[in-house]
């Protein structure tokens, strides 16, 4: 049962693999995002979606699906995703580079990957938490985080692990545990009639589309783009706040890369 106590509520829902079988079509980046908002505001979501609808000429009754779902009509996918993105929410999320990690024993353990990255998405998610208690103090300043559900993940040894970060000394965290209860970490089953997870599957997907590799050097980044002035920032900085890309390789990979542009364009990455 989901905590309806906290004042902040993040919907987490992620792009890519956390596969390392990239001949065989593994991704080059596991995209792990939320949209982060005051629960008090949740249901702009639903809202979000009834405009999408106008906007493409629907019934009020008509269904959004995923993003993945809705590739073959670009422009119901643009118009969910400029909806959303319209919102008064954040965007935050961590983008893993794989092949940075071939050699670090990650390959062995692609759960123990997406906790560590999670971990990271975590921290985001409390600073975001933190600068916006700062400027509007919230009653209950902690945050409700709702995973898109991963079929064969155990929540539950994700809370226990965020237990061991915060209470055993010598991890390396920077989370803001004021925000963070490792007991309101919960799993929600994905159902594309669930305005918030949807919100949360569009950020992820565009991420994702805009850094994975495509057919003859292309790359999509129209998605990303739309959500650029929602991510989290620190003193105006992007990159390594609202926006992690672990490890350090992936930075200077996509320095280089045409797949990085908009980042640097749209997100000030340096």
């Amino acid at each position: 049962m989901l905590s309806f106590m906290a004042d902040f509520t993040a919907f987490i829902d992620e792009s890519g693999c956390d596969g390392f079988s990239f001949e065989a079509g593994s991704s080059d980046f596991l995209v792990i995002a939320a949209v982060l908002c005051r629960t008090a505001n949740v249901e702009q979501y639903n809202t979000a979606l009834a405009d999408a609808r106008v906007a493409c000429r629907k019934p009020k009754d008509w269904q959004f699906k995923s993003f993945k779902k809705m590739g073959s009509s670009p422009s119901q996918q643009w118009a969910i995703t400029e909806s959303f993105a319209a919102r008064s929410c954040q965007a935050v999320a961590v983008a893993v580079y794989k092949p940075g990690l071939i050699e670090d024993g990650w390959r062995e353990n692609p759960g123990d990957l997406y906790f560590h990255a999670s971990k990271y998405l975590v921290e985001r998610i409390s600073f975001a938490c933190r600068d916006t208690h700062a400027k509007l103090p919230a009653k209950d300043p902690r945050v409700r985080i709702v995973f898109s559900e991963r079929k064969g993940l155990r929540y539950d040894a994700f809370q226990g692990y965020l237990r061991r970060l915060r209470d055993e000394p010598g991890h390396n965290t920077n989370t803001s545990w004021a925000h963070i209860d490792p007991d309101l970490v919960e799993p929600l089953a994905h159902d594309d009639s669930h305005a918030a997870l949807l919100a949360a599957d569009y950020l992820s997907a565009g991420l994702g589309l805009a850094l994975e590799r495509k057919d003859q050097g292309v790359f999509d980044d129209r998605f990303a783009r739309l959500w650029a002035a929602k991510f989290y920032h620190s003193q105006g900085r992007v990159v390594g706040n609202g926006l992690k890309i672990w490890p350090d390789s992936g930075l200077a990979f996509l320095r280089q890369e045409a797949r990085g542009d908009w980042i640097k364009m749209a997100l000030g990455l340096r």
